[in-house]
């Protein structure tokens, strides 16, 4: 298995905050994770998207790149940019944070923590903060014995949300995972909370709907 080239991007502002060029650095003990899904060892990706999407790249220095082509690696946690068809490591700590194209009309909102991990920015208010750390794992195949077929290693989706109210911050997978967790931390208020019984709009907006009930 070939060990595909990794390259730090270093993005230096112009005097004026926008970008002018990138700077590719060859970082020799670097590897990227998708070596292990393209040498077939691994099912699956460490991706977030499926494709590539246009995005922008937002830097500390106040500058930008407004024109790249990016995605996540959940199992790196590694901002990655495609180049003239070469994939490449985005250096996070230069990057306040990423836009990542969903749809046409819908932007996605990365941003790097001291630790390197990657959160997905939702929703930023005075007193809270949602965000969701998309992650992925390995689970280990498993060795044929005659009876049953081997199986390969595979990567899994384990992400999930974060709430943070002041100094409480509640981890939960779900809307209705989130209910359990305000019962634990904040029991007095849970009894207030209605989740539909039946299942209406995405993941997000009931997840936003219980938030506002917590807020009155």
């Amino acid at each position: 298995m070939n060990i595909r080239q990794i390259f730090y991007a270093f993005v230096f502002a112009a005097s004026t905050g926008t970008c002018q060029t990138l700077v590719d650095v060859l970082d020799p003990t670097a590897t990227s994770s998708t070596l292990l899904q393209r040498g077939g060892t691994v099912v699956g990706t460490p991706y977030l998207f499926e494709q590539f999407q246009s995005g922008s790249i937002f830097l500390k220095s106040g500058g930008a790149i407004t024109d790249a082509k990016l995605n996540i690696d959940a199992y790196a946690q590694e901002i990655v940019t495609l180049s003239n068809s070469v994939e490449k490591v985005v250096n996070k700590m230069i990057v306040d944070y990423v836009t990542i194209n969903m749809t046409n009309d819908s932007v996605a909102r990365f941003a790097p923590t001291k630790n390197g991990i990657l959160l997905n920015i939702l929703n930023v208010g005075e007193s809270k903060l949602l965000y969701k750390k998309f992650e992925k794992r390995i689970i280990r195949g498993m060795a044929g014995n005659g009876y049953t077929e081997a199986t390969k290693d595979k990567l899994v989706d384990t992400s999930n949300y974060v709430l943070v109210i002041g100094t409480d911050t509640l981890i939960f997978q779900n809307a209705k995972d989130l209910i359990k967790v305000i019962n634990d931390v904040f029991p007095d208020k849970a009894k207030k909370i209605d989740l539909p019984k039946k299942k209406t709009g995405n993941e997000i907006s009931r997840i936003a709907d219980i938030i506002y009930q917590l807020e009155r």
